[in-house]
């Protein structure tokens, strides 16, 4: 997987892209909670694309960490009042259960 955007480059742990503020802090605590302590390849490459607004589409096998690579950077960027900032799709039944 490369990068193609010059000025976007991996971000190699969660602490970086709390301190660049690519996912928000209120979801460190749920990381740390749940025992994550370093993103996957998927999540370092997408999580600084997602959030500079740049168009994505990343493919990677199944239990790759793709979901969170997602919606860790949406609900960073979602605040009350603003309205619709994504639409999520669930292509199968398996992965919204």
């Amino acid at each position: 997987m490369s990068n193609c955007e010059p000025d976007i480059h991996p971000v190699t742990t969660f602490e970086e892209m709390f301190e660049q503020a690519l996912l928000s802090r209120a979801l460190k605590e749920k990381l740390e909670f749940k025992d994550f302590d370093t993103p996957t390849p998927i999540q370092m490459q997408a999580i600084p694309m997602i959030k500079k607004k740049k168009e994505t589409i990343f493919i990677a096998e199944t239990g790759s960490g793709k979901s969170f690579a997602f919606i860790g950077p949406l609900l960073s960027m979602c605040k009350p009042g603003e309205g619709l900032k994504a639409l999520v799709l669930a292509p199968t039944r398996e992965l919204v259960i």
